[in-house]
């Protein structure tokens, strides 16, 4: 079970070894979200050895260093509470800004990048885009607070909803709301054909 997509505020977990492939750790349920859609892993240790890197394939496997698990023993699962909810805060930031462009703009978001420092959501154009309005309606909007509901089918398959907007899928970690994030329009770049909208947090 992927503990995370249940709950972005979980930061310690007791569970099960249940493969061991050299320094690579798969566990029966895992609170480490993996470093991909653009955000970065969480840090964290088991059973007090630190996790180095955590990557998905068909399965998630925690990289530590030299270390004496086995498969089949049960230990305990400690994240860094404070890198996970700025991890959260970034993702939660592109959601809030992809829905308002979406909303008021002939734009698609398309990708999105949530790394501290270089977070920033692209934008396929249908139609003329007035950057000044853009901006505008941005710094504007991105005061409000909105609520962010989540719901879970299969144990894996996510959607997440901020307020009345459509519902994305997503696997990233979230807040709960939008309240606490302090959003900064760091750039707007127009490329070849794409919108580019750089943003920090306060």
């Amino acid at each position: 079970m992927l503990a995370y997509l249940q709950d972005s505020e979980l930061f310690e977990l007791q569970t099960q070894i249940v493969e061991i492939n050299g320094n690579a750790i798969v566990l029966q349920d895992t609170i480490f979200h993996p470093q991909g859609g653009g955000q970065q892993s969480d840090r964290g240790t088991i059973d007090g050895i630190p996790v180095l890197q955590v990557r998905k394939s068909d399965k998630i496997e925690h990289g530590v260093e030299a270390h004496e698990f086995q498969v089949r023993q049960t230990v305990q699962l400690k994240i860094d509470s404070q890198w996970r909810l700025r991890n959260a805060k970034l993702h939660t930031a592109g959601h809030l800004l992809a829905h308002i462009v979406e909303k008021h703009f002939p734009l698609k978001g398309v990708s999105g990048h949530h790394f501290d420092g270089q977070a920033r959501v692209t934008f396929d154009a249908s139609g003329p885009v007035d950057k000044k309005q853009l901006v505008e309606k941005l710094e504007d909007l991105i005061k409000q607070d909105y609520d962010f509901t989540v719901q879970v089918s299969n144990g894996e398959h996510r959607s997440v909803q901020m307020a009345d907007f459509e519902p994305v899928g997503c696997g990233g970690t979230h807040l709960k709301s939008t309240k606490d994030i302090r959003l900064k329009i760091r750039n707007v770049k127009n490329t070849k054909g794409q919108w580019i909208i750089g943003y920090d947090l306060h």
